[in-house]
């Protein structure tokens, strides 16, 4: 039996090394009394050169091939890191190393090593290191994110290994705040000035390794405006800044798909992400995304809109006052913007020609199920749905009167401006067909024995008659 000695992971290979007291094969067996971590966590590497070996280990007594707490014997170099939670200071474990004859090998226990990053560097910069994972299928790395950051961005440069996040300790599997794999875009609240961040990525020892860490760039577009034909390649995440002006009667973004699929998040105040925002639209493959943020939650201020896809996505990004289609009290019209999810308006203002109906029906054909007809008074209606904290989503918004069953009546109308929304949130709204009408209400012969036969009636919709001295059923 031979002992080791705590590393205290000043280095990427470690400085207390133990190499083989011989090259005739068979089982080695070393001791190590556990120290204090400083960084939350213990690893094992067991760095083969040349031929096989494989790592076990056991706290209190030797370990088998059999019997053991952490084991690994896949082909070349082996190893793990450990939770903090997983061991305690001044502990004696044991380590059973199983070598072919001949291999030659070396072990390192101890401190995890980290590479410190320093300072998270500004959008301008490159932002990239090159390691080479490590027998123990980790590297580490640290930084501190400067007041100012509005994004952070985290990339792997095409590797699909995930990044794992902690504040003031080394993320592991299962002991991470936030993870994700390829690429991510750090936001807050999650994202704090000046608090140091880890970083963890796992994967094949000896696996080559490029990250990218930086500030997130931010690009000025004005309100109302279409940027045309963006192209992405690389980290997959675009952030836009937005000056909305005051007395807007909605805010709509929209994304049309040149390739691939973008995907859309809002923020007001704060960089978004697809997993902290204030809306987001994601429906999958090459429907336009789109959502549409009203009063009283949309106000002037400054917004932040990031475009987020899996690959590459180049698209056309639109930003503006929605379009609001004039249309009469009693009328038929067909979707014009069959290929886009979202919200179609149309505006009734003549007030007129509202008078003198006892109600008002608005009926969909050639829709999708769960469109939702919507109606608001003086205003255009809104819903849309956001994320909170990695939430799988919720919804917020604002109608007078909705319905999702293909129709919406409204008895004893009140003539007044009002606005008609169509809603589609999870595919295109296609080529739908929008009837409005006055409520029917077909004329009973009154103590006459009068019947009416109704071939279909929706379910929970009104149904009216009339008899001869003008009372309604």
């Amino acid at each position: 039996m031979d002992v080791l000695t705590w590393d205290l992971g000043t280095t990427h290979l470690g400085t207390q090394v133990k190499t083989p007291p011989h090259i005739l094969g068979g089982p080695f067996i070393f001791k190590i009394v556990t120290d204090n971590t400083a960084v939350g966590g213990w690893r094992s590497a067991l760095n083969v050169l040349s031929g096989e070996a494989g790592l076990y280990l056991l706290k209190g007594s030797p370990p088998t091939t059999a019997s053991y707490h952490s084991a690994s014997s896949r082909a070349g170099s082996d190893g793990w890191v450990l939770h903090t939670s997983q061991s305690n200071a001044s502990e004696e474990w044991y380590y059973l190393v199983e070598a072919t004859a001949g291999a030659t090998w070396n072990l390192v226990s101890g401190e995890p090593f980290v590479s410190d990053l320093g300072v998270l560097p500004g959008p301008a910069a490159a932002g990239t290191t090159n390691v080479t994972l490590g027998a123990e299928g980790w590297r580490f790395f640290r930084t501190t994110p400067p007041s100012g950051t509005l994004a952070w961005e985290i990339w792997l440069n095409g590797a699909a290994n995930s990044i794992l996040l902690k504040k003031n300790f080394i993320p592991l599997t299962g002991f991470a705040e936030q993870g994700q794999a390829r690429a991510m875009l750090v936001v807050p609240d999650y994202l704090e000035a000046d608090a140091t961040t880890f970083v963890g990525v796992p994967g094949d020892p000896g696996q080559a390794l490029s990250l990218t860490s930086k500030q997130q760039p931010v690009t000025d577009i004005p309100f109302n405006f279409t940027t045309n034909s963006v192209a992405v390649s690389g980290f997959p995440y675009r952030t836009y800044r937005v000056a909305v002006p005051i007395n807007q009667i909605a805010w709509e973004i929209r994304a049309a798909s040149v390739a691939g699929d973008p995907n859309l998040a809002a923020r007001r105040g704060e960089v978004p992400n697809e997993w902290d925002n204030d809306a987001f639209a994601d429906v999958p493959g090459n429907i336009k995304d789109s959502f549409t943020l009203v009063p009283p939650w949309l106000s002037d201020g400054t917004f932040y809109i990031t475009v987020y896809s899996a690959g590459s996505h180049p698209y056309n990004l639109r930003n503006g006052e929605p379009t609001v289609t004039p249309r009469v009290f009693i009328g038929t019209t067909t979707n014009d913007a069959p290929a886009r999810a979202g919200w179609r308006y149309y505006a009734l203002t003549n007030v007129a020609e509202q008078i003198g109906y006892l109600g008002w029906e608005l009926d969909l054909s050639n829709h999708l199920a769960d469109t939702e007809i919507a109606l608001r008074r003086n205003a255009v209606p809104g819903r849309w749905n956001y994320r909170s904290g990695g939430s799988t989503y919720a919804n917020a918004g604002a109608v007078d009167y909705s319905g999702t069953g293909g129709f919406l009546q409204r008895p004893g109308h009140q003539a007044d401006i009002w606005y008609i929304g169509i809603y589609q949130p999870a595919t295109n709204l296609g080529a739908f067909r929008l009837t409005t009408r006055a409520i029917p209400t077909p004329a009973v012969a009154f103590n006459n024995g009068g019947v009416v036969n109704v071939a279909s009636h929706p379910t929970n919709a009104w149904r009216y008659t009339k008899c001869g001295h003008e009372c309604y059923y």
